[in-house]
């Protein structure tokens, strides 16, 4: 019977063990994402970069933005709730036209390729509701370690 639970025991502590194992290997830029981050921004900067969803070329559905240093935070942000350190980190701002009214968003997947990077976000399935509302101007924010690179693309997975 010993033998049994001390098996048992082993057992769970292994599958405990993976799976706490496997959950930080995701986010390995220490990436931490602001899904509702407008009220940051100054509403001078969001004028400017206006998106929409429709199927005009003219008009774009969302934006990115790579900031790196304290002069382009500060053309860009009325404020942030925590301390930066642009010396190890930094931000990316997404723009875009939400019709998805009080749903959370995480990132799943973050890849790096040829300095473009690809963040792969996704509804956070502990927020579904099932209705949706009028596009209106939502902005991502996500903070995270300094990486080398030239663009940042957005995808909803």
């Amino acid at each position: 019977m010993k033998k049994v639970v001390k098996l048992l025991t082993l057992g769970v502590v292994l599958i405990m063990g993976l799976g706490i194992f496997a959950g930080c290997g995701g986010n390995k830029y220490n990436a931490v994402l602001y899904d509702d981050a407008g009220e940051w921004i100054k509403e001078s900067f969001l004028d400017e970069n206006i998106t929409y969803q429709n199927n005009d070329a003219r008009v774009p559905n969302a934006k990115s933005f790579i900031i790196r240093n304290q002069t382009e935070f500060e053309s860009i942000f009325l404020e942030f709730p925590h301390e930066i350190d642009f010396e190890n980190e930094m931000f990316l701002l997404y723009v875009f036209a939400c019709e998805l009214g009080g749903r959370s968003y995480k990132i799943r997947k973050m890849i790096v390729e040829n300095q473009n990077l690809t963040i792969e976000y996704k509804v956070d399935s502990n927020t579904i509701f099932n209705w949706s509302s009028a596009p209106w101007l939502r902005c991502f924010v996500v903070r995270m370690d300094k990486v080398d690179i030239l663009s940042a693309e957005f995808k909803r997975v």
